[in-house]
């Protein structure tokens, strides 16, 4: 009887486990996608977040393109090295159809961001760097260009600042990283950037409630 028992718990974890296995197969990857500018969007400014270089390329890309769409005036890349500059980024990353100098806005990254960075991540760094250029130049609306998978963690860290009337945000997350017509979970690189930005979500949950919602 107690060994029929253990058998009992054993399939009922395992059943349990295996269903889990299937909904994240399923969901987990788009619980991690927003989506909110329309297709005919249009902001003041089109925020590019950093990546790696591949995905910083097909961010800026991306960005550049909702650009020269009329979808914003300003691109703004708000976090980078101090050394870099746009046709630095034009030449490194081969771009097409470069924007002019003068639409292109860098926040530049400093000793003082060293801190914040170490304590609420990069992504809520990018945030208060964008919040601070668009009050400086008076602009009210922006578009949020990031990987798909790192958009609902980039929404958590720019809802922070959204104020209506003076900062409203939409997002738009670009798919270039893998082959859309093959199932995400087939991808064990993939796979294992979205399981690294679940953790990394989890965490945001708490550190950036715990911050101060004010435009800094």
């Amino acid at each position: 009887m107690h060994k029929k028992t253990h058998r009992k718990i054993f399939i009922a974890v395992f059943l349990f486990a295996g269903l889990l296995v299937i909904i994240f197969l399923l969901a987990g990857e788009k619980f991690l996608r927003i989506e909110s500018d329309s297709q005919n969007q249009r902001a003041d400014a089109v925020v590019v977040l950093a990546g790696s270089a591949k995905e910083d390329k097909g961010r800026i890309e991306e960005g550049s393109a909702l650009i020269r769409q009329g979808k914003g005036h300003y691109l703004i890349l708000p976090l980078r090295h101090s050394a870099i500059d746009w046709p630095w980024a034009v030449q490194h990353y081969g771009l097409h159809e470069a924007l002019p100098e003068d639409k292109v806005l860098i926040g530049r990254s400093t000793k003082k961001d060293e801190p914040l960075i170490d304590r609420f991540g990069g992504t809520y760094v990018e945030a208060i760097k964008t919040v601070r250029i668009m009050r400086d130049l008076g602009l009210t609306s922006a578009i949020i260009v990031s990987s798909a998978y790192h958009m609902r963690r980039a929404q958590i860290a720019f809802e922070q600042f959204r104020q209506p009337g003076r900062f409203e945000f939409y997002y738009h997350p670009v798919d270039f990283e893998r082959r859309p017509k093959q199932p995400w979970w087939t991808d064990t690189e993939y796979v294992a950037r979205v399981l690294q930005e679940y953790k990394k979500l989890l965490a945001a949950y708490f550190i950036y409630n715990l911050s101060s919602p004010a435009v800094p």
